[in-house]
């Protein structure tokens, strides 16, 4: 039954056939921070917002945007804050709303679930969409499929050759142009795998905005010429402050991409640092880096345990031998910058006796939520 164009927040005229379960961007935004309980991180967002728009009130320019990623840096490359903000400039006039920003910067964060039944999934996959479909016609050309499965083929440490011959036969089983309609489709039917890693930044950027709140006051600290700090200028963006140990070194961008393609906000840009004895080469031929793979194992983990029946727990085939030792390194490498001892913030929950009981731990989550929505540690 074809739903009205109204009851989604669009114009008269929208096509369902092409465009399916497209919905009002400003909807979904709101939604999203509801389904998140986002609200508090919205407001500091916005307040984020506000105190860079100086050229036209109310609205970012381009170079406000990239001024606010590069004081707090969440993605390492030059280029992405411009990706970004082309992306996120919806109607193309040089300059971001409110909305604009709050929506974009909450699809990128590697903290927003890609659940695509639900409303901050859909957001995701709408501005996967857009940014596929760099001639904004309103649909995915082969080649531009093409382009979207290279870099997921890449993002997973996979052979690009068959990218043009898989993004054909893919096309070829939708009758019609292959608009929004049709690529949701193939990621629920899992005809398209692997989208969750695209278009992400490396950090969040209120954990970014947290971090350096803790930088300064670490190095204020250190400042005892006068027996006194000085009050921290971020401290009403930080928030509470953030003490999960080393939560920003695991990017969910891949580490890995070789070739010729152009600047991609979801290509690789740095692998995490691997012991003396192990060579550049030798790095490059592991699974997509170790931050790939332990966020595809995460996201795995999420959208299996969510499944209803319990025939996941049985075949559970997460990563090879070759990513298991990768995994490890990276671990070992982590806790050695980690103390014995822990401090955490208030609220938290602490799952213990658990004795490496993986499905234990994912009951556990399940029934008292992810770390992802803020809500524990």
């Amino acid at each position: 039954m074809s739903v009205p164009a109204r009851a989604l927040g669009l114009q008269e005229g929208y096509s369902q056939e092409q465009w399916g379960p497209w919905c009002s961007f400003g909807m979904l935004v709101q939604q999203a921070v509801a389904e998140l309980s986002w609200q508090e991180n919205a407001a500091q967002v916005i307040k984020l917002f506000k105190e860079h728009s100086k050229k036209k009130e109310g609205y970012l320019s381009k170079d406000e945007f990239v001024t606010i990623l590069q004081r707090y840096p969440c993605c390492k490359e030059t280029h992405y804050p411009s990706a970004f903000f082309e992306l996120f400039d919806r109607n193309e006039d040089g300059y971001l709303s409110e909305s604009d920003f709050l929506g974009g910067m909450l699809a990128v964060s590697p903290l927003t679930p890609h659940k695509l039944d639900s409303p901050s999934g859909q957001l995701r996959m709408q501005f996967i969409f857009l940014y596929y479909d760099q001639n904004r016609n309103g649909r995915l050309e082969v080649e531009e499929v093409a382009t979207m499965i290279e870099h997921i083929q890449q993002l997973h440490g996979e052979s690009c050759s068959s990218a043009m011959v898989d993004a054909k036969a893919l096309v070829s089983l939708y009758s019609g142009p292959f608009g929004f309609a049709a690529f949701y489709d193939a990621a629920q039917q899992r005809m398209l795998n692997g989208t969750s890693p695209l278009l992400r930044t490396q950090q969040d950027l209120l954990e970014a905005v947290r971090r350096q709140a803790n930088d300064q006051n670490e190095s204020g600290a250190r400042l005892t010429s006068n027996g006194s700090t000085k009050e921290d200028p971020l401290a009403s963006l930080a928030g509470p402050p953030n003490t999960r140990a080393n939560e920003g070194n695991l990017s969910p961008l891949g580490n890995n991409a070789t070739g010729n393609l152009q600047p991609h906000p979801s290509l690789p840009s740095a692998a995490l640092s691997r012991p003396p004895s192990r060579s550049r080469s030798e790095y490059r031929r592991d699974q997509g880096g170790a931050q790939a793979i332990a966020l595809r194992v995460v996201r795995s983990l999420m959208d299996l345990s969510g499944e209803n029946g319990a025939g996941w727990r049985s075949n559970l085939n997460l990563v090879t031998a070759r990513e298991l030792v990768v995994l490890c390194d990276a671990v070992v490498d982590l806790l050695r910058q980690e103390d014995s001892l822990v401090e955490v913030a208030f609220p938290c929950r602490v799952y213990g006796d658990i004795h490496g009981q993986l499905l234990d731990l994912l009951e556990f989550f399940n029934a008292f939520s992810w770390p992802d929505k803020r809500k524990g540690d």
